[in-house]
């Protein structure tokens, strides 16, 4: 009897579970949706205006001749590569573009006329600071370029 009421369960919980199943596919899914067709644009018809480009001229300036250094040493998201168009602009005007990894700040900034720095990830150090302010109080020039495109992320695995 025991195994008489236990597959009338099974038989049970089957055709239950299969119930909205069927009532589903029964009213739901009544057969292929009808094909319709798809209006397409033609491409060819599609003028999209654009504005007249306009030439760039540089212009003329009295070629000096400096030393643009480039912070590197402070994770900076920028490679010198990416710095060509600059570094053109700059020889042009007899400067040159140097990047600095490490060593002494001061002393990369000695023969300098400008410090560029760019998205750096890692702080400056107070002397290093204090460097920077001081080469700006002496008629040094500072670029500081943040690109909120371009940044970094830490994961702490331990919390």
């Amino acid at each position: 009897m025991n195994a008489r009421k236990a597959l009338s369960f099974l038989i049970l919980f089957f055709v239950l579970l299969a119930l909205p199943i069927a009532y589903r596919y029964t009213f739901h899914y009544t057969g292929s949706p009808p094909e319709r067709e798809v209006n397409r644009p033609q491409l060819d018809e599609i003028q999209v205006p654009t504005p007249p480009a306009a030439q760039y001229t540089d212009e003329t300036v009295i070629a000096g001749d400096g030393i643009v250094v480039v912070d590197m040493a402070h994770n900076n998201q920028i490679q010198m590569p990416e710095l060509n168009v600059l570094a053109s602009r700059l020889a042009a005007r007899g400067h040159q573009l140097v990047g600095w990894t490490d060593g002494s700040l001061k002393d990369a900034l000695l023969e300098a006329s400008a410090f560029l720095v760019v998205t750096p990830l890692e702080s400056f150090e107070e002397d290093q600071v204090a460097t920077v302010v001081e080469f700006i109080a002496s008629g040094g020039r500072l670029l500081l370029v943040g690109d909120p495109t371009r940044y970094g992320y830490l994961v702490d695995d331990w919390g």
